[in-house]
């Protein structure tokens, strides 16, 4: 929908889409990461019977299922820029952000902490900082490219 508001010269409506995207997906992402917390225990045991692996997913689970609304940034920013014709930065913010930080993460941390929650916590601190570089370019974009009120229709 951006790429099509976008070519349009309807750019109100591109920002507008972004912040709908932005509440349903934080819906639809608080929800199933509800369900992952309160019923970790049958969705584990549905792949294993080991009591040692259930325990280690249920904590995964309860840890990750909050967690999951720190990458809706991502999603929603970089399908936007992209649809707005960036797919550059986007590549970069993601490959940089949700790779390369957690690889840095994990190397660093990992050594002095050594636990599951050391490698969960990984995911929603490379999304958060990820998350934020994408508002910022964001931003940056729609200013740079005058991407705050329509264009008249040619």
């Amino acid at each position: 929908m951006a790429g099509q508001n976008f070519g349009a010269g309807k750019f109100r409506r591109v920002r507008k889409t972004a912040r709908q995207a932005g509440v349903l997906l934080t819906v639809f992402t608080v929800s199933l990461g509800s369900l992952f917390y309160f019923f970790s225990q049958p969705f584990v045991s549905f792949f294993t019977e080991d009591p040692q692996v259930i325990r280690i997913g249920i904590q995964m689970a309860r840890f990750m299922g909050p967690s999951f609304v720190t990458f809706i940034l991502i999603e929603i920013l970089a399908d936007t820029l992209r649809g707005m014709g960036d797919a550059v930065m986007p590549t970069v913010i993601t490959v940089v952000g949700v790779c390369v930080l957690r690889v840095v993460w994990i190397l660093s941390m990992l050594p002095g902490h050594r636990s599951i929650t050391t490698v969960m916590f990984s995911y929603p601190f490379s999304w958060t900082v990820s998350s934020i570089w994408y508002l910022i370019y964001y931003e940056y974009y729609v200013r740079k490219h005058d991407i705050r009120t329509d264009r008249a229709a040619a």
